[in-house]
């Protein structure tokens, strides 16, 4: 008699869970044991799953490839914002000297990854064309200063200067906030960007501020 209750329990469990009805079996109803079948289903929704999650890092994976981003890149993006931050605090006369070797660096790499991206055009912009004339100008100004014996201020030409400041401190700097630019050091087009926008501004600044030859050139 212990036994029956316990039967009936279970048969009420089977109608709740697979649906049969009361008082058949899944071979009365001419199915296959549910029993059998769930655990191979589940194994195979659990591969599909399985194979969906690792196309899509595979495809995450391709398109950081595509954009630059490596552990070398990163590495190199960590060193040039500290670097940066320490020319900034500790010898801000000189950072218009950094700002120049960075353009050397950063203009080759945007000019291929933009042939790569079929994307040369977007070269002509404002931003990239006045930061070119910015390392020019500061590179002319520094091979000036070395043939002078010493590199004390790049501000040898009022007028040079005076285009200097107005483009990093006016809409090149200004676009750092209404582009949204980012320090990302993985990635080297957001580091690109960040250099053609705040690097102009700091130039500028730096130079105004410490450079008494920079000061009275201009004034």
């Amino acid at each position: 008699s212990a036994s029956r209750p316990a039967a009936s329990n279970s048969t009420r469990r089977s109608v709740l869970v697979y649906g049969w009805r009361s008082g058949e079996t899944p071979q009365a109803q001419g199915e296959t044991a549910p029993l059998m079948e769930e655990p191979k289903l589940l194994r195979t929704r659990s591969q599909q799953i399985a194979c969906d999650a690792a196309a899509a890092l595979r495809a995450q994976r391709d398109t950081f490839l595509t954009q630059g981003v490596s552990t070398a890149s990163f590495a190199v993006g960590v060193a040039n914002a500290l670097l940066t931050a320490f020319v900034i605090g500790r010898t801000p006369q000189h950072y218009w000297l950094l700002h120049a070797l960075k353009g050397l660096v950063y203009f080759p790499i945007r000019i291929h990854r933009a042939r790569q991206q079929k994307t040369v055009p977007d070269l002509l912009e404002l931003c990239w064309v006045a930061n070119a004339g910015i390392v020019l100008y500061l590179l002319i100004a520094a091979a000036n200063e070395l043939l002078a014996g010493a590199l004390a201020a790049p501000a040898t030409s009022r007028r040079g200067f005076l285009i200097v400041f107005m483009l990093g401190a006016g809409p090149l700097g200004w676009s750092v906030s209404l582009l949204n630019n980012a320090l990302i050091f993985h990635s080297v087009d957001h580091m690109a960007s960040l250099f053609i926008h705040a690097g102009p501004f700091l130039t500028a600044w730096s130079l105004l501020g410490t450079q008494p030859a920079t000061v009275a050139a201009t004034y």
